[in-house]
């Protein structure tokens, strides 16, 4: 399924008669399939793409029957067309009665909710509520869809599941539904008659196929709602195959396990749901769902009828006496000497009433417990519920059996059981979490956080008091008032000021001060190291890169930030470059190294769904430390944080996660990166204020990462973000301009560069960083810095890149451009 164009597998034979593999495909002349495989001769069948046949074209008028309405005729839920009832089947254990037919005929396509009703004939056909109702919708198995990448206008299946079967059932009875085909269909060719309730090739009697192989060849005839009564064979076994659910196939399943037959004008639209019969007997085979010009794919009929537990309808019934106990109700655990309820369903589940006495007795673990009668009987179809009283007398695990005393026609069913767990009494409070950073700087306070739980199974009302101490010293107190219920937890954070506390490490303990009867968890405790205050100061690095989409780059600094690094990258896309690099988007990745502070790596990330040449391109970057600063003691009003992203951003969703400025600004430049790479799945940073189109203004301020027009699900990544006070100056020996552009930049497919004028450079330019403010265009972008030479003393050229992922074109909307320049 890899090579482009191939839609399905299965087993078939040659016209010799021998083994082989078929491979259907789209189109003629698919590259790349072998000859044999394992010795095994390959053979390919031009069959187009196969497609669910629910596209019904009407055929004759006379669709709605008469009540009860006879299986091979039209049906469906409200909001589809028209599909087929495939057969009328039973459940054993109750003697319901249900339509059986596809998932997007009774069922929407997984859209329909349990209970929805049930037509005949279907819409399409002129059904309407509530005249033309004959059912409700009982069960279905749900269709699991492929997961499609798009690339220009084609789809290409990325994920899919497995699915062995399109099939749904609709409750009904006896006076609505029948069990044979008409006497003649719309052409006038006579109905087969009532399927046999033995599917084919059942010998051993367990309600599946004994031999796949057997049913290779095999003759086999339907009756649908448009082509009526035909005939074919079952040609392949064995079938995996891609099945379309509308014209564009952007919804799209893969099927297994399932039969293909030919000829193709077997079935046609609207025929979804036919039983498939053995033309001598009519032993049922397959449930009909989908099909192409030249073949028909069907579920095997076993798969559909062990999954809703049902077995085909002949309407003849043999006499059954059958009490069953259906249903032990207790609760899964009990605490010692409790007392409980046991409540025991009784049905009758099989057609003859029964009048005498039933007497039903409760065992635990075997031993008598006690006895209740049923006087009266019950009768086919009744149940009832009787309630006992059972006192947990011993700690350990209790099978509480019911069974009755009726000599019935099935034993299998005469005894239920259910697991009880008798759990011994216990007080337990317990502190089952602590937390506290690893260091802090000496005279900051360092912030304790555990949870305080209930893990017995009593009730604790009084409160409960926690300490925090330093080898016996009491630092910090707190109290739990009411106590806590079993299972309960209390959340708490308590706190150590460092002041005057000299460098080193120190063991930090949390204990409460109930008592119970577990002193093992009482307490936690946890290591804390003071360190020495920091120098003062952004400790800005700023510098270009030679970044390729085939490795990572490193980039060695000259200060060690430890784990408070953030590292800001710009992509310089020049269209003299050789190697084509303008000719697909990029994003810059960057990757860190937790505590090792004096380097990071950069790499650049296709945004693109299929393999593209190596690309390569300079990589504009700034570093400084997380932390908040000042003019009066900086030179600079600036902010630099990171945090943990758990919201990815995509087209129709731009939200972004909020943030809160530490500090006051008068225009606020934002500038941001994703500082984790997520393999493949590339995400890169944005900004807003209170809509996606505002740009960050002081007051609100939201940000994060998006992925464009590619939806797929991003884990949690890392994002790191500068805010400076637009303006000119210097940081530690950098000159600065950083600025809020106007809404004028446009995508790389428009007509790059768009340059914003600077006025107020003073130094000689070495780098910029730029990032997009807000998002106008609802496709996604970001900033890159454009040409051989983007920064000049007077000129800053850019643009806006996107992503190839839902369409190929790169043209955008104008939009605004936060940057800083650097320089000497």
């Amino acid at each position: 399924f890899d090579i482009s164009g191939v839609v399905g597998t299965g087993v078939g034979l040659d016209p010799d008669g021998e083994p082989m593999i078929r491979v259907f495909t789209a189109r003629p002349g698919i590259a790349q399939i072998p000859a044999r495989l394992d010795g095994v001769p390959v053979r390919t069948k031009v069959t187009g793409r196969f497609y669910a046949l629910q596209e019904a074209p009407q055929t004759y008028p006379y669709q709605r029957w008469e009540r009860p309405v006879p299986i091979g005729v039209s049906t469906g839920h409200p909001d589809i067309t028209a599909g087929t009832i495939g057969c009328r089947v039973r459940d054993p254990a109750n003697q319901k009665v249900f339509a059986l037919s596809n998932n997007h005929v009774y069922a929407n396509m997984n859209n329909a909710t349990i209970g929805d009703q049930v037509l005949q004939p279907g819409a399409f056909d002129g059904g309407a509520l509530p005249d033309d109702y004959i059912g409700t919708l009982a069960d279905f198995e749900p269709i699991q869809f492929c997961t499609l990448i798009c690339f220009w206008i084609w789809c290409f299946p990325d994920e899919c599941p497995d699915n062995p079967i399109d099939a749904a059932i609709g409750e009904s009875t006896t006076d609505l539904l029948g069990n044979s085909t008409p006497a003649t269909d719309q052409y006038g060719n006579s109905g087969y008659g009532t399927p046999d309730p033995v599917i084919y090739g059942d010998g051993d009697g367990d309600g599946d196929f004994d031999n796949i192989n057997d049913l290779l060849g095999l003759s086999v005839k339907k009756f649908g709602r448009t082509t009526g009564m035909t005939y074919g064979q079952i040609s392949e076994t064995d079938v995996t195959v891609d099945v379309c659910y509308d014209d564009t196939c952007t919804n799209m399943a893969r099927f297994v396990d399932q039969l293909i037959i030919t000829p193709g004008s077997f079935s046609g639209g609207g025929d979804s749901g036919s039983l498939i019969v053995t033309q001598e007997g009519n032993h049922p085979v397959g449930l009909l769902f989908a099909g192409s010009d030249v073949n028909t794919v069907a579920n095997r009929i076993d798969l559909v009828l062990n999954r809703f537990d049902v077995a085909v309808d002949s309407g003849e019934q043999e006499p059954l006496t059958d009490i069953a106990v259906t249903l032990v109700e207790a609760p899964a655990s009990v605490l010692e000497d409790e007392t409980v309820q046991v409540l025991v369903t009784v049905q009758n589940a099989g057609n003859e009433d029964v009048s005498g006495s039933i007497f039903v007795s409760l065992y635990d673990n075997g031993a008598y417990l006690s006895e209740q009668e049923i006087s009266g009987g019950l009768t086919a179809g009744d149940s009832t519920v009787l309630a006992f009283t059972w006192r947990a007398s011993l700690i350990g695990e209790h099978t509480l059996t019911a069974t009755h005393d009726l000599g019935d026609d099935n034993a299998e069913n005469n005894s239920y059981s259910a697991v009880v767990n008798v759990a011994q009494v216990i007080t337990d409070i317990a502190v089952t979490s602590i937390s506290a950073p690893g260091s802090v700087v000496e005279g900051n306070p360092a912030v304790v956080d555990i949870t305080v739980e209930n893990v017995g199974n009593q009730n604790v009302s009084s409160n409960i008091q926690v300490s925090l101490t330093e080898e016996g010293f009491l630092i910090d107190t707190q109290t739990i008032y009411g106590g806590l219920a079993p299972g309960a937890s209390a959340p708490l954070s308590l706190t150590w000021n460092t002041e005057s506390i000299e460098t080193g490490d120190y063991t930090l303990t949390v204990a409460h001060d109930f008592s119970d009867d577990n002193l093992a968890n009482n307490s936690q405790s946890t290591t804390v190291s003071v360190t020495e205050q920091p120098v003062a100061g952004p400790h800005l690095q700023t510098g270009q890169v030679w970044a390729s989409t085939e490795r990572w780059e490193t980039v060695y600094l000259t200060y060690d930030y430890g784990p408070n690094m953030v590292v800001v990258c710009t992509p310089n896309y020049d269209e003299e470059d050789p190697s084509g690099f303008m000719e697909n988007p990029v994003v810059v990745r960057v990757q860190t190294f937790g505590p090792v502070g004096d380097q990071f790596q950069v790499r650049l990330a296709p945004a693109v769904a299929a393999y593209i040449e190596p690309r390569e391109a300079w990589v504009h970057w700034m570093v400084v430390e997380r932390g908040v600063y000042t003019v009066a003691e900086h030179g600079v009003k600036m902010e630099a944080a990171k945090f943990s992203s758990s919201v990815t951003d995509h087209i129709r969703s731009w939200v972004a996660q909020p943030r809160e400025y530490q500090q006051s600004y008068a225009q606020p430049v934002v500038l941001g990166q994703v500082m984790t790479s997520n393999g493949k799945l590339w995400s890169t940073f944005w900004c807003r204020s209170e809509s996606s189109a505002t740009t960050p203004p002081n007051g609100t301020l939201r940000v994060g990462k998006h992925s464009a027009q590619d939806r797929r699900r991003r884990t949690n990544e890392i994002v790191g973000y500068i805010v400076i006070e637009a303006g000119s100056g210097s940081i530690e020996g950098f000159g600065y301009v950083a600025a809020l552009g106007p809404d004028q930049v446009q995508g790389v497919q428009n007509n790059p560069p768009y340059t914003y004028g600077l006025s107020d450079v003073t130094f000689i330019p070495s780098g910029a960083i730029a990032t997009q403010a807000a998002m106008d265009d609802g496709d996604g972008g970001w900033a890159i810095l454009y040409g051989d030479n983007p920064v000049t003393n007077n000129s800053l050229n850019l643009a806006i890149e996107e992503d190839w992922y839902r369409d190929a074109e790169r043209r955008h909307e104008t939009e605004q451009v936060g940057y800083i320049v650097f320089g000497y």
